[in-house]
């Protein structure tokens, strides 16, 4: 079972866990998420924000501590270009691998998750 670093999310309904073969589907725009931006949608289909790198309850791409800078760390300021082959929480897309740059990076996928348009934008954590 591979960890993904994200946001908690809470459900806003009650769900039984006795259940069998009980499934909770975060990729149903039906599925109704506690707090604003819990959810955003990638390609039509609905996703839980993944990118909380360095677990302060926030996502950032730009900032002096967000999770940009945290992937820097991880592959080396002066290795940007390097791929490393990690199980880590700066491996946002879950690929196996802390990219910086080329296909299927995880700054890319920070940066759509975070939005393309508003890299300042900052996702705050909501617990009730």
């Amino acid at each position: 079972m591979r960890k993904y670093c994200m946001l908690i999310a809470l459900l806003c309904a009650i769900v039984s866990t006795q259940a069998q073969n009980n499934v909770i589907d975060f990729t149903s725009p039906n599925m109704v998420t506690y707090g604003e931006s819990a959810q955003v949608e990638i390609d039509g289909i609905m996703m839980l924000r993944a990118g909380n790198a360095n677990r302060d309850a926030q996502v950032k791409y730009h900032e002096a501590d967000g999770e940009l800078n945290t992937m820097i760390e991880q592959v080396g300021a002066e290795t940007q270009s390097l791929i490393v082959p990690t199980y880590s929480d700066a491996d946002l897309n879950l690929d196996g691998f802390i990219k910086l740059n080329g296909a299927n990076n995880d700054r890319v996928f920070l940066l759509n998750v975070v939005g393309f348009f508003t890299p300042f934008y900052v996702i705050q954590e909501q617990l009730p």
